[in-house]
């Protein structure tokens, strides 16, 4: 370990020199690494040398030690200062201890005295050294392992194991802002590799995906600890919404090659509701996980073709290759809805989006979601949303 640098500031040659002579420095860890004569020079020496200790006079020409201890408490503020003082200047000495020096010595300087004070601030700056060391240390482990502790955060929060205190602590900790207005998004990828290695690149990749996809909207992205990967989003408006999870599921399925199924959620009640919405999208995509290929199928159908005015039953079933009556039971008992059912509820979810741009009228509205009649349209609108299609306009929702 380095010895501590000590700096003796007297204008004195007589004590200077004393106090030199007087202990053995080495014994204590310590070197005399400069001397001054004058209150400029030692500023101007400890600027440069920045001592671990030092022993200064309190009456020194130019600058005082008083002065020079005020100048040096900020530029310095790991140094320890030690006051040399006669008796009959003890009142500057009790000011230099209200300016948090480590001690003070009386002249005429006593070797044990001396050797004492010295060895207590030894003690005290290596304890002060440790602790710095500590905490770099600590701080070193905690920049390595930060993605972990913010991943584990993230998780505890996302299954509701955190107090709303701990939430706002830690989300400021991480420098993380969540809008109160606020989005989920839970990915999976559906055909997985089965070696962990690929399994794990893909997962990286699809998460890559999502975090660049959603950085527009703040998004902080995670992976849960059943490999789905969630986004924490500020919701942005309706149009881009409604479709945010298809658009990271095709980019996925694009650019990977992988299946890959999204779904989303508003979060009710700011980062307090995550846990909610994380349950949720985990119920739902458990769900459709035991669709049948049929089902599944179907369904992309009729996302794919709601728009279609003409779009039935039968034209799925013709397209999939089974029977109209077979479709419609396998629809009711996985998706707890009829054929007409589901067409509508994607038919009116797409207009909601629609609806919030003020430069499409209502009746072409209606037409872009499989409408040829307004009035049908409203009807069943009103019917699923509980308000009109212009009194949703009008209330913004």
């Amino acid at each position: 370990m380095e010895p501590l640098r000590v700096l003796i500031a007297d204008d004195e040659p007589k004590i200077r020199k004393g106090m030199k002579n007087a202990v053995d420095w080495a014994a204590l860890g310590m070197e005399v690494a400069a001397e001054a004569e004058d209150g400029e020079i030692a500023l101007e020496k400890a600027l440069a040398l920045r001592p671990d200790l030092l022993l200064v006079d309190i009456c020194m020409p130019f600058l005082s030690g008083l002065d020079l201890i005020g100048r040096l408490r900020d530029a310095l503020p790991d140094s320890l200062v030690i006051v040399v003082t006669g008796h009959d200047e003890f009142t500057y000495a009790q000011q230099a201890v209200r300016l948090s020096v480590f001690d003070y010595i009386l002249k005429p300087i006593l070797r044990d005295q001396l050797q004492g004070v010295l060895r207590r601030a030894g003690e005290a700056l290596a304890a002060a050294r440790r602790k710095s060391e500590y905490l770099c240390w600590a701080e070193r482990q905690l920049h390595k392992n930060m993605l972990f502790i913010r991943e584990r955060f993230l998780n505890e929060w996302a299954d509701g194991r955190l107090l709303d205190a701990e939430i706002g602590e830690q989300l400021s900790f991480f420098g993380l802002d969540v809008s109160v207005s606020t989005g989920m998004l839970l990915i999976k990828v559906s055909q997985a590799a089965t070696a962990e290695r690929e399994r794990q690149l893909q997962l990286i990749a699809v998460q890559n995906i999502a975090e660049e996809l959603l950085a527009p909207h703040g998004a902080i992205v995670f992976r849960d600890g059943k490999d789905h990967i969630i986004a924490v989003v500020s919701l942005p408006p309706a149009p881009v919404w409604h479709t945010l999870a298809e658009t990271v599921a095709a980019a996925a399925e694009k650019n990977l090659a992988l299946a890959v199924h999204a779904i989303q959620a508003v979060v009710d009640g700011g980062y307090s509701g995550v846990p909610g919405a994380y349950r949720a999208l985990l119920l739902e995509i458990a769900r459709e996980e035991h669709w049948t290929p049929i089902v599944a199928l179907c369904k992309g159908y009729i996302d794919t073709h709601y728009a279609s005015e003409t779009l039935s039953l039968h034209d799925a079933a013709s397209a999939l290759g089974v029977s109209p009556a077979y479709l419609s039971r396998l629809m009711r008992q996985e998706l707890g809805a009829s054929f007409i059912d589901y067409l509508i509820r994607v038919r009116i979810d797409k207009a909601t989006a629609l609806l919030q741009n003020p430069l499409i009228k209502i009746c072409d509205v209606a037409k872009m979601v499989g409408y040829n009649s307004q009035h049908y349209f409203s009807t069943a609108f009103k019917k699923r949303m509980g308000v009109s299609p212009a009194e949703y306009r009008r209330e913004g929702k």
